[in-house]
Parts: C-alpha cells; sequence; structure tokens
C-alpha cells in the first residue's frame, strides 16, 4: 500500500495519504480548510496531468505497507480500526502504527527513552515536574511537559498520535508545525522536534 505525505496549499497543514484502493489519482478534502485535493499516486493510463491543488513533499514518501495494514480515511467519521482524521483535536482516531504490541521507543542523543501503553508525557528532565518520559538535554527551549504521545491497542494491532501537551515552545513533527490542538499519528523513524531538540520515535 503507497503512503504519500502531503501539504495542503492552502491552510498548509501536512497530510499522510495511503492508497488504499491502488488508485492512480485519490480525491481527498483537507479536513482542516475543506478545500478539494488530489493525489497522483502513479501517472494513470490516460496520462491525466498532475493537479496542481496537492503539493507533494520532496523526499517524504513511506514504504509500502503489506495487506492489512493501516487505513486511512480523511473524513469526519472513522468507520474502520485504524482510520484517522489528521488535524483532529486530542482523542480522535488515528491511523495503525504498525508494531508487536510493544509501545515503541523514542532516541535521542544516543540514549533510548521506552514508551509506555496509554498516555506519555515527554519534556526536559526536571525534579518539579516528573513525567512519564524525561529527556536528559540542556534545551531551555523545550518544556518540562512539552509533548503527549497517546500509544493504544486496536484489534492485534498498536496507534501512536502525538499532540503539544503544557509547553510554551515550538514542536515539530516530521519538520511541520505542530499546531496547538492538532494530533499527528507516529509512523516508524518520524522525528519530533521540542525546542531545539530532535528525537526520533520508534514503533
Amino acid at each position: 500500500m503507497e503512503t504519500k505525505i502531503i501539504k495542503c496549499p492552502k491552510c498548509n497543514i501536512g497530510l499522510e495519504v495511503k492508497n488504499t484502493r491502488d488508485e492512480a489519482v485519490k480525491s481527498i478534502k483537507c479536513p482542516n480548510c475543506k478545500t478539494p485535493l488530489k493525489v497522483i499516486f502513479r501517472q494513470p493510463q490516460a496520462q491525466q496531468p498532475a493537479d496542481p491543488g496537492a503539493t507533494i513533499l520532496p523526499g517524504m514518501n513511506t514504504p509500502k505497507q503489506p495487506a492489512g495494514g493501516g487505513v486511512t480515511q480523511l473524513g469526519p467519521n472513522p468507520s474502520q480500526p485504524g482510520e484517522t482524521q489528521l488535524g483532529s483535536k486530542p482523542g480522535g482516531d488515528a491511523t495503525l502504527v504498525k508494531s508487536k504490541l510493544q509501545p515503541g521507543r523514542l532516541f535521542c542523543n544516543g540514549r533510548e527513552y521506552p514508551l509506555q501503553m496509554g498516555q506519555n508525557i515527554v519534556g526536559r528532565k526536571n525534579s518539579t515536574k516528573p513525567t512519564t518520559v524525561m529527556l536528559d538535554v540542556n534545551d531551555t527551549y523545550m518544556s518540562r511537559m512539552h509533548i503527549l504521545i497517546n500509544v493504544e491497542q486496536v484489534g492485534d494491532k498498536l496507534r501512536a498520535t502525538v499532540t503539544n501537551y503544557q509547553n510554551t515552545n515550538d514542536t515539530q513533527v516530521a519538520g511541520l508545525p505542530l499546531a496547538k490542538g492538532e494530533v499527528i499519528v507516529l509512523s516508524n523513524n518520524m522525528t519530533i522536534t521540542m525546542g531545539e531538540t530532535t528525537v526520533t520515535y520508534r514503533s
């Protein structure tokens, strides 16, 4: 199953689109601003011109996934396990993260920080506000309670999402700004930047 990450040209939100039906061109609507978009997965036989409505970010294609992997639906009411609505509020459904029921882990400066099932509050190491995952860094631009990573089981798989928590500094996911209230699905090897520190999520 081919996956592409695009950027809405109107509101600049990052979207992960999966070609669940092996289509040459997939039509979607941006969940944030409702702009109609088309994603080109392969050139159709009729050689239709590429639609300017969707911008494919270079170097961000993800590997094909085996049949039965997570399904993405960019709609307001996901109907199947593993479907997601990007740009939703915390607690919304999210794409299944390929996993063997391991909550995953974060890697930062050569160190590994295991995650646990459920909510993981991640931030700078401190003694006054202990959190689930405290990164051993001296980054004053990273809040002590910066992001929330939620890991939950859906069927026989896990899914993980990230959203801002009680932070006053910037967060980026895969190089794109994470807006207040926005929930992003984490996939294997996706990067999260908090302040001036970048960590890598691995499932």
